[in-house]
C-alpha cells in the first residue's frame, strides 16, 4: 500500500514533466530554425510554419503517453479506493477510446508523410523575383543573383498564377551552391504582383550569356 502511495504521487510528476517536455519539444525546431539558420532565412512566417507542422507530428506522440500515466495513475487511486470502480472504468473507457483515436491519427500522418515530405521541417526560406527562363526553368532572383528553383517533393509546386517580376518567398530545406545556384523547395507564396521591368537589367543579360535566355524578355 504504501508503494502505491509512492508510486501514485510520482505519476503526479510525470504528468508534469510529460508537459515539460511536450512544450519543449514542440518549439525546438521552430526556434532553432528562426535563430540557427542562415542570415536573413530565419523568418517568423517559417517559425509558425515549423510551429505548425511541429504541432500536428508530435502532438498524437505526447497524448499517447499522457493519457497512459493518467490511466496508471487512476488505476493506483482506485487501488487505494481514492475513488470507486465506477468511476475508475468510465475514466478507463474514455483513455481507451482517446487511445484508439490517437493511434488512428497517428497512422494516417505516418501514411501522408510516407507519400509526401508534407511534414518535413522547412529550413529556410527567402524573398525574390520570380522569372521563368525559355527553357521552362523556374528562378527566383535574391539581391540580384538568380536562384534555380527545384521542387523537394513529388507533389511538385504550382507556378501556374506566377507572372515574371512578381515578388515571392519560397520555403526550401536545401541550397545547392552551382551557378546558379539551386534551391530544393516545399512551398512558395505570392507576395506581390510585379512585372519584368523589376529584374535587373545585368541579371538578364548574364542570364542570355549563359542560355538560360534567348533575348531579353519583354513580359
Amino acid at each position: 500500500m504504501k508503494i502505491m502511495k509512492i508510486l501514485h504521487r510520482i505519476t503526479k510528476t510525470m504528468l508534469k514533466l510529460c508537459v515539460f517536455l511536450y512544450v519543449i519539444a514542440l518549439f525546438y525546431w521552430p526556434i532553432c530554425m528562426r535563430y540557427f539558420t542562415t542570415e536573413g532565412h530565419g523568418s517568423w512566417k517559417t517559425f509558425f510554419e515549423n510551429l505548425r507542422r511541429s504541432f500536428i507530428v508530435i502532438t498524437p506522440f505526447a497524448a499517447i503517453i499522457f493519457i497512459l500515466i493518467l490511466a496508471l495513475r487512476w488505476f493506483l487511486a482506485y487501488k487505494l479506493e481514492y475513488i470507486d470502480k465506477r468511476t475508475f472504468m468510465n475514466r478507463v473507457y474514455v483513455a481507451f477510446a482517446l487511445e484508439i483515436l490517437l493511434i488512428i491519427i497517428l497512422m494516417v500522418i505516418i501514411a501522408m508523410a510516407s507519400n509526401q515530405n508534407e511534414f518535413k521541417i522547412i529550413g529556410a526560406s527567402m524573398t525574390g523575383m520570380y522569372l521563368s527562363t525559355d527553357q521552362g526553368t523556374n528562378m527566383i532572383i535574391v539581391d540580384g543573383s538568380p536562384i534555380v528553383l527545384k521542387a523537394a517533393s513529388t507533389k511538385g509546386i504550382d507556378y501556374d498564377d506566377l507572372s515574371n517580376g512578381d515578388m515571392i518567398t519560397v520555403y526550401f530545406n536545401q541550397l545547392l551552391e552551382t551557378y546558379p545556384a539551386k534551391a530544393l523547395i516545399y512551398d512558395l507564396t505570392k507576395e506581390e504582383e510585379g512585372s519584368i521591368d523589376d529584374i535587373p537589367k545585368e541579371v538578364l543579360e548574364s542570364l542570355i550569356e549563359l542560355g538560360w535566355l534567348e533575348e531579353m524578355p519583354t513580359e
